[in-house]
C-alpha cells in the first residue's frame, strides 16, 4: 500500500506540473471566447481536484512510512480520504 500511495502522489504532482506547463504554452487565454473559458475552467477544476486529492494522501503516506500504529484519530483521517476520493469518482 505504501508504494501505491507514493506512486499516486507522484503522478498527481507530475500531472499538476504538466498542466502548468500546458497553461504557460497555450496559444489562447481565458478571455479568447467560449473555447478558452471552457478549457481553463474545466482543466482548472480538474487540476484543483488532483491537488486536493494528492494533499489528502500525504498524511496516510507519512503515517504508513513511519510504521506507526493507526490510532482512532488517524484511522478517521484515512477513512475521510477514502470517502473523499470515492465521492470525487462518483460525482466528477
Amino acid at each position: 500500500m505504501l508504494q501505491g500511495l507514493f506512486i499516486t502522489i507522484s503522478l498527481g504532482v507530475y500531472f499538476t506540473l504538466l498542466q502548468a506547463s500546458e497553461y504557460y504554452e497555450a496559444s489562447f487565454t481565458i478571455s479568447d471566447g467560449v473555447y478558452g473559458s471552457t478549457f481553463f475552467v474545466a482543466t482548472g477544476f480538474h487540476g484543483l481536484h488532483v491537488i486536493i486529492g494528492s494533499t489528502f494522501l500525504i498524511p496516510p503516506l507519512r503515517i504508513r512510512s513511519s510504521r506507526l500504529i493507526l490510532t482512532l484519530r488517524r484511522r478517521s483521517l484515512t477513512i475521510l480520504v477514502r470517502l473523499y476520493l470515492l465521492m470525487r469518482i462518483l460525482f466528477f
